[in-house]
């Protein structure tokens, strides 16, 4: 059977690493012969508020997830991509990969308010928050 590539997006804070994480387990339980691959952002060279507030630091990090999902995606895996993806071009690029490996796609759109990801924002730790300036900047940049 031809399992999807799974395609997380929407603001900052909006609930995505948590749907990502219920859509990993789902699979995990339901199909268990099956491999499952959750791909997100590296934190560990730059913190979140670096890579978003430098447009370099930006472009080479959706590279480094284009490349995974790349090398993991085949018809019998589920990817789930979970990121900010709110650039449309990236998505499309996304959608080709799929569709060059023979497989589906899907995207799960997050549609939080951007009041209400704010809040859930400034209700993490500190050291996993946004910074207003960037969380500002991604809500105008979303596409």
């Amino acid at each position: 059977p031809i399992m999807p590539l799974i395609v997380m997006s929407g603001l900052p804070s909006s609930g995505k690493t948590t749907r990502a994480n219920e859509l990993e387990d789902l699979f995990k339980r339901h199909c268990p012969d099956k491999e499952i691959h959750l791909v997100s952002d590296d934190y560990s060279i730059v913190s979140k508020n670096q890579l978003y507030s430098s447009s370099k630091e930006e472009k080479t990090g959706r590279a480094s997830l284009k490349s995974k999902v790349e090398r993991l995606l085949t018809k019998d895996v589920f990817v789930i991509l979970d990121s900010l993806n709110y650039i449309k071009g990236f998505r499309y690029e996304l959608y080709c990969i799929s569709k060059h490996m023979k497989t589906t796609h899907c995207i799960v759109q997050c549609d939080t308010p951007p009041d209400t990801a704010r809040s859930w924002n400034i209700a993490r730790k500190v050291e996993e928050q946004y910074t207003t300036e960037v969380f500002d900047g991604l809500l105008m940049r979303f596409e």
